[in-house]
């Protein structure tokens, strides 16, 4: 998924509700964790072209889901396969973008790695393994 052109703001202080859910579920900090809600990024020091790329993508889900975005978090916080599926979609774009501003293929594995070690740990629920996250990404 491409997602259209967005406007979007970004806000330097965590998202009230969800970023205290995700918290507590996931054990997640505000330091390293960026969260979309609506077409509003949350990120505590900026945002990265690449990452941009991957949060544009849930602001185009959000957008998207049948009850917007209050009922996207409400089921990406209670369903396993679905949070796997939207960010699996989002982080796709994400190598996507990588791999069209990044030339040199080394230093392009080195950044899919570190995303599908993202993908694959804690902050998702160890929803999958390492090396599955990998082989989907690449």
């Amino acid at each position: 998924m491409k997602p259209e052109k967005v406007s979007f703001e970004i806000i330097n202080e965590p998202p009230k509700g969800i970023y205290e859910r995700a918290a507590q579920k996931w054990g997640v900090s505000f330091e390293d964790t960026v969260f979309t809600v609506g077409n509003k990024i949350y990120a505590k020091y900026g945002v990265p072209l690449d990452l941009l790329a991957h949060e544009l993508v849930h602001i185009q889900q959000q957008k998207d889901f049948e009850g917007g975005h209050k009922a996207w978090w409400d089921r990406y916080f209670e369903d396993d396969k679905f949070r796997l599926e939207q960010e699996v979609e989002a982080y796709k774009v994400q190598c996507e973008y990588i791999k069209d501003i990044v030339k040199d293929r080394n230093q392009q594995n080195r950044y899919i790695s570190n995303i599908a070690f993202v993908l694959s740990g804690k902050q998702y629920g160890n929803l999958i393994g390492y090396n599955e996250a990998l082989r989907i990404l690449k």
